[in-house]
């Protein structure tokens, strides 16, 4: 095949100091599907592709072509960027983008209080767990929205917001999309802050009923809450876990079906607080966490089909164990995700039926691209286990408890892959 050159960081920071100019550009090529010029594809976090060469007729016959060792076993988020004829990789650390010109503002959500102890810090805890849409010339915020007020369980508001022009309830529109850690999937007009749809992307989902829709708060349920049981109570069977129905594995968005395709955890928990005090430097924590699959189930993962102006699910695949990596939707109706089990895995994107899988060196927990080069499509990720559902085997953990509860959840994990850091770059047969 042609040359490519690549370029490896660890960690890699860009700072421009023409930034309008360097932005402008960063819009026009990422309208180039042959590219991949950021994390997400573009800045409105959809992590979808034009390109159809591969697609669902044909994927089954994908080949992986080469590899690349990073020489670093730690877990490998993120993943390649292509910029004309050179990929950019990257050792561990993660990727985040949340912006948009379009309207002028900037969107982000904010992370959890602390202690995790919610007796030791009464009140709504504002501006935590919140969507912020921020003018970027001067800084103002134009709306918020807190998700999780008093937070209990650890529920950071931190996952990426996906913008779309989406009809809800009859109304075209510009929508901001954010699957949220505590289990609700929240689809808000991104000009107003409006809240538009709040529904539970996962049935598991225990601790609320629903959201009010007026107030936009969450209705939780006394028997899952951590303030009610107090100080040194083990509240049991919480779902989802700490880690969230997501984290911070970035979905896909498809204009061509409307539709999101998103990597989640299915996991539930036992939190028990306690009171910690603060030392500069140490860890503020206070709860002790267990974590394990619903009651009566065994998978802790599932890789959905969601309709954010319906709030529902279109179709869901079950997986052994979370889905940590970053999905990809293409223009060939396939959808690409990685597992922890290290597989590479592609599924039609109308039904969820797998297609093809390809099991890499080690966990996935980066971010599946696609480019071309030389008129050939092709398709890359990086595997490397870690990240918090891999801590166990990333950290040499042990302990049940360890990793705020995760070692104990993904113990089995170690039986089914191995620390690594590769970049596995596949494509069709010539």
């Amino acid at each position: 095949m042609k040359s490519f050159r690549f370029w490896i960081a660890a960690p890699l920071l860009a700072v421009y100091a023409g930034g309008a100019s360097a932005n402008d550009e960063l819009i026009k090529l990422s309208k180039d599907p042959n590219q991949w010029v950021m994390p997400a594809g573009n800045y409105a976090n959809w992590r979808y592709s034009e390109l159809n060469q591969i697609n669902k007729d044909n994927v089954k016959n994908l080949r992986p072509l080469w590899t690349f060792s990073t020489g670093v076993l730690r877990g490998h988020e993120g993943g390649p960027l292509v910029i004309g004829d050179i990929m950019y990789i990257h050792t561990p650390f993660p990727n985040n983008v949340f912006a948009l010109a379009q309207l002028n503002l900037v969107y982000y959500g904010s992370g959890n209080p602390s202690t995790w102890n919610p007796v030791q810090r009464p009140g709504d805890n504002k501006w935590s767990m919140t969507i912020f849409a921020r003018n970027p010339d001067t800084g103002v915020a134009k709306w918020v929205f807190q998700m999780t007020p008093h937070d209990e369980w650890d529920y950071d508001g931190v996952n990426e917001m996906i913008l779309a022009d989406l009809n809800v309830k009859g109304q075209q529109t510009k929508a901001l999309v954010h699957f949220d850690r505590n289990g609700f999937a929240y689809t808000l007009n991104r000009e107003t802050g409006a809240l538009l749809v709040a529904e539970k992307y996962d049935p598991k989902v225990n601790w609320a009923t629903h959201v009010d829709m007026q107030t936009g708060k969450t209705q939780v349920v006394k028997q899952y809450s951590t303030q009610a049981g107090g100080e040194d109570h083990n509240t049991r069977q919480i779902c989802p876990a700490a880690l969230g129905t997501k984290d911070q594995q970035p979905a896909a968005f498809s204009p061509k079906t409307g539709i999101f395709y998103v990597p989640t955890n299915h996991v539930c928990m036992d939190y028990e607080p306690f009171k910690v005090s603060y030392t500069a430097g140490q860890p503020y924590v206070g709860a002790t966490l267990s974590m394990y699959p619903p009651p009566g189930e065994n998978n802790l993962g599932n890789f959905i089909a969601w309709d954010a102006s319906a709030g529902k699910i279109v179709w869901s695949d079950p997986e052994p164990f979370s889905v940590w990596s970053g999905a990809l939707a293409t223009a060939g109706d396939v959808v690409f995700f990685g597992t922890l089990e290290g597989y590479l895995k592609a599924v039609d994107m109308q039904t969820g039926k797998e297609l093809y899988r390809f099991k890499t060196p080690s966990g996935i927990i980066g971010n599946v691209n696609t480019y071309t080069h030389g008129g050939k499509q092709y398709i890359a990720v990086l595997s490397g286990v870690g990240g918090w559902a891999g801590i166990g085997m990333a950290a040499g953990l042990t302990k049940d408890t360890d990793g705020l509860g995760a070692v104990g959840a993904y113990k089995a994990l170690a039986n089914y892959t191995q620390l690594g850091g590769v970049l596995t770059v596949f494509g069709l047969p010539e």
